[in-house]
């Protein structure tokens, strides 16, 4: 058989005993069997080649999570941002981006010096997102939409926001991931905003390849300028 991993399997968060016990005493064993294990970035490769050495690295293949481009497209249209300006941000909201979002809406609230909101698209109920703390404002919009209109939102956003948390459940996690909007928002044609971790993945594939503006501390006051 062969694998694919969209995160890392063993140093997950796991809410519910047994399921990170048992992963621990699985992912070797599957890992060893495996005749492929496809996952999404170098960062994860590099990860279980420390973890498990050179034997387990012959069988890793690298398929980065990608997207159908004809919807984007044709919806493309020369930048020209005018104001109130907008952020972007579309997804589920959950443990890896609570953190990071959060310091956004801070410093989106605080800029009174420039006319920006942000807003949220996401399938959370209201309830939950206001357990976390995250809430409407005149400056943050939440809103819900079919995955199919993804494209038209995306494409209208003058900065797409791409969040990744400090003091997370699962730092490892955090470390490695790419989340599967990079794509829809590299193929957006919009400028992107990263925050995140410096020790991320996302972080230095992003400072390699030169395509966001990056705020790798949790500084308020940085993210704001």
């Amino acid at each position: 058989y062969s694998v694919f991993l969209f995160d890392l399997y063993k140093d997950n968060f796991y809410p519910v005993f047994p399921a990170g016990f048992l992963a621990k005493i699985f992912e070797p064993k599957i890992l060893k069997n495996a005749e492929k294990i496809i996952v999404t970035n170098e960062g994860t490769l590099n990860y279980y080649t420390q973890i498990y050495g050179e034997e387990i690295r012959k069988k890793i293949v690298v398929i980065h999570n990608s997207t159908f481009p004809e919807p984007y497209l044709k919806l493309h249209t020369n930048y020209n941002p005018k104001p109130p300006y907008t952020i972007l941000y579309t997804g589920r909201i959950s443990w890896p981006q609570i953190g990071s979002l959060k310091n956004l809406i801070k410093a989106v609230e605080e800029l009174k010096d420039i006319d920006i909101n942000l807003k949220i698209y996401c399938p959370n109920p209201k309830d939950y997102l206001k357990k976390i703390g995250i809430r409407e404002s005149k400056k943050v919009k939440i809103s819900i939409a079919p995955p199919q209109k993804m494209p038209e939102i995306q494409t209208q956003a003058d900065i797409l926001f791409l969040p990744l948390s400090w003091h997370t459940k699962s730092q490892k996690i955090i470390d490695t991931a790419t989340p599967g909007k990079l794509a829809d928002y590299l193929i957006s044609n919009r400028p992107i905003l990263i925050h995140a971790p410096s020790s991320t993945f996302l972080v230095k594939y992003a400072k390699e390849n030169n395509f966001a503006v990056i705020v790798d501390e949790e500084n308020i006051e940085k993210l704001k300028s």
